[in-house]
């Protein structure tokens, strides 16, 4: 007799007993909705307290949670970033409906996605 508590059929992303939707843990999904991807153009390098400091002005200082940079050799220009925000109402909040966004940091062109895990 089975009680559905451990339970390990998913239907539709409803989480199960052990908190997997679709053998992934229900918290990496909701990171993966408050993360962005953010990316530079080759000889435009954003530094990373730029980055942040853009996103605080247009959002508040509280609405980062951390920011990821391309790991790249030492003198070599990161291409990417991947942002976490504190809240998805963040994101909603800089796409307002669009797929892609572009920011003007320090005059260079930087264009941002949702996060597609």
């Amino acid at each position: 007799m089975n009680n559905g508590k451990n339970h390990q059929q998913n239907n539709g992303g409803i989480p199960n007993g052990n908190g997997m939707i679709n053998g992934r843990l229900a918290r990496d999904l909701e990171r993966d909705r408050r993360t962005m991807l953010f990316t530079f153009s080759m000889g435009h390098p954003i530094p990373e307290k730029d980055l942040e400091t853009v996103l605080n002005e247009f959002l508040g200082s509280v609405a980062v949670e951390t920011i990821m940079m391309q790991d790249v050799p030492r003198g070599e220009q990161p291409m990417y970033a991947y942002i976490v925000f504190r809240s998805v109402n963040c994101i909603d909040t800089i796409f307002q409906g669009n797929e892609l966004v572009m920011f003007l940091i320090n005059g260079n062109h930087v264009w941002s996605r949702r996060y597609l895990s």
